[in-house]
């Protein structure tokens, strides 16, 4: 199946089970990061593979960030969010990858 990781809380997303990402060899996958953070959100994403739907919601379940990337690295502006858990999902057609960003100020 697919095979999708994001660096929030270094765990790999597959079909069915989850994987720690320190036993991956290679890094073609999403990746978060600065996590926590408080002005801005690097997502690496694999090259040639887009568009990345990017989307973040709040702990209230509020869409704060809805966008398309293509390319291989998404910023997402946080600074003005407040201090939190922000739940992220990454998605390009039938793909899903999802994880928390946290926010601090």
């Amino acid at each position: 199946g697919h095979v999708f990781a994001v660096g929030v809380d270094q765990t790999i997303i597959t079909d069915a089970q989850s994987v720690d990402v320190g036993a991956m060899k290679t890094r073609a996958l999403p990746i978060a990061h600065p996590n926590p953070a408080n002005e801005q959100v690097f997502i690496d994403l694999p090259s040639g593979d887009g568009p990345w739907s990017i989307r973040v919601v709040d702990a209230r379940g509020v869409l704060v960030h809805d966008k398309r990337m293509t390319g291989q690295q998404a910023v997402v502006e946080v600074s003005g969010w407040p201090t939190g858990t922000y739940a992220l999902q990454v998605t390009k057609d039938k793909r899903h990858s999802m994880g928390r960003i946290t926010v601090t100020h």
